[in-house]
């Protein structure tokens, strides 16, 4: 027996012994589980941010002004400006809807690898084989079935733990800041929709007041009337167009941040964890799927 025939004697059952210890306590699935239910916690979170805003928004979108300056009626639409913006919404809601299920489907998945039933039979499974290979087997498909089973048992739960270190290096801090803008930004178009809400003053008559009072104080009223009409159909347009170019703003400041939320949410639930379970399969066959194990054991005992 030669060092190359020994050192896989011992290094191979102790790879597996390792395997088996962990598919049966599972840390990585917990630690996987912990960072897919972070991250649909916060994509249920921003589902519900976008139904709400998409809401404000619908609610700004349908307000109409009309005014009759000279008694000619006129109808100002101040809610078009947020048309795209109502068809971004809707996609965004759409977007973290799909990622809600994707996760779900992602903590069904590692739900079912830590499960007791398969961590058991894959722990039991690499126990017997280890013992096979100690007793003398050097059966190349046993040596491949059992690095098959283990590449299935944790090439996923590494990937979303590798999402999640990703996650929370690059876009945790940015989603954090984005969810506060948006729900400041929710709150500025209610109000300012409600400053466009004409307020009404009403003065109770005095029952005690005579007739003369009555009289000039009904002149008095009339003539500030008069005066806050005319007041008002100087500013109101303006008050209009300021709440428009608000609206605008508002709108292009929304838009920026639905787009970084969108494309974060995205990569975070359907590119990452596809491209890290790609990457780590196709290492994890270069490195074990080889003729190098088995192979090497049985052509140096031939040798001998």
């Amino acid at each position: 027996m030669d060092a190359t025939d020994r050192e896989y004697r011992i290094s191979i059952p102790v790879f597996f012994l390792v395997l088996a210890i962990l598919s049966y306590f599972a840390p990585a699935d917990h630690a996987a589980r912990a960072v897919v239910r972070q991250i649909y916690e916060q994509a249920l979170h921003g589902h519900e941010q976008g139904e709400s805003l998409n809401v404000a928004v619908s609610i700004v979108k349908s307000l109409r002004i009309r005014v009759e300056p000279m008694g000619v009626g006129l109808t100002i639409p101040i809610g078009e400006s947020l048309d795209s913006l109502d068809i971004l919404v809707e996609r965004y809601t759409l977007l973290l809807l799909a990622s809600t299920l994707t996760l779900e489907s992602y903590d069904f998945l590692l739900q079912l690898l830590s499960s007791w039933s398969w961590a058991a039979g894959s722990a039991l499974f690499f126990l017997m084989a280890a013992v096979l290979f100690v007793c003398g087997s050097r059966c190349i498909t046993l040596y491949r079935c059992t690095l098959f089973l283990a590449m299935i048992r944790f090439v996923f739960p590494l990937a979303m733990i590798c999402t999640g270190e990703v996650y929370s290096s690059f876009f945790h801090q940015s989603y954090v800041e984005t969810r506060q803008h948006l729900e400041s930004v929710t709150l500025t178009l209610q109000k300012k929709s409600q400053q466009l809400i004409p307020e009404k003053n009403e003065q109770q008559d005095d029952p005690n007041q005579s007739y003369i009072d009555m009289f000039l104080s009904g002149l008095s009223n009339s003539y500030d009337s008069a005066k806050a009409a005319a007041g008002s159909l100087v500013a109101f347009p303006v008050r209009v167009k300021d709440t428009i170019v608000t609206y605008v703003d508002e709108a292009d400041d929304i838009r920026n941040y639905l787009f970084a939320l969108m494309k974060m949410f995205f990569i975070i639930s359907f590119v990452l964890p596809s491209l890290f379970t790609a990457l780590l399969w196709l290492g994890m066959s270069r490195l074990f799927m080889t003729q190098t194990g088995p192979q090497a054991c049985g052509d140096s005992r031939s040798a001998g």
